[in-house]
């Protein structure tokens, strides 16, 4: 899951059901591989998506931007910016790091798929969380849940807004 504030809003809670399947992939800003947009802020201060990386390779620089990412295919990936290292397994805990490096990708063992929050540092903040139960959100966040095995069930109630479930 990952989430991200935004202006409270006054309409009922609303509920989105969407087969991952009809979301069309795009390619990177770089060209290197595809990535499928999940959900967006209209001005851009935020993004969740699911990107391929399929091949070592440069990722897309996001300046200005923090990037959250976990791991939910595959065996893992390496990323290296200088001195920085940031290594992500599947099924760890997802990993932050800087929009504006220039981060080098190194795959262990194959192709991985990855879940992403793309945030404003100055305007938002992100998580990325694996649920293994029950979760409150407060009033205030945007709540996508994803669904990969097995299947989800909500209980709306008047502090929680929004959720796109897919």
């Amino acid at each position: 899951m990952a989430s991200a504030p935004f202006r409270e809003v006054t309409a009922s809670v609303e509920l989105a059901v969407r087969p991952l399947a009809c979301i069309a992939p795009q390619a990177w800003r770089n060209g290197q591989s595809t990535t499928r947009t999940l959900a967006e802020a209209a001005d851009g201060g935020w993004r969740i998506s699911l990107a391929d990386v399929e091949r070592d390779g440069s990722y897309s620089r996001f300046v200005g931007m923090n990037r959250v990412s976990l791991v939910v295919r595959g065996v893992g990936v390496t990323l290296n910016a200088g001195s920085r290292r940031i290594d992500m397994r599947r099924g760890c805990v997802s990993a932050e790091y800087d929009g504006d490096a220039i981060w080098q990708a190194s795959l262990l063992d194959g192709p991985v798929l990855k879940l992403n929050a793309i945030v404003a540092r100055e305007r938002y903040t992100a998580r990325i969380v694996v649920l293994r139960e029950p979760m409150h959100l407060p009033s205030g966040c945007l709540a996508l849940v994803l669904t990969l095995h097995g299947a989800m069930h909500a209980a709306c109630t008047r502090s929680l807004r929004n959720v796109l479930a897919s």
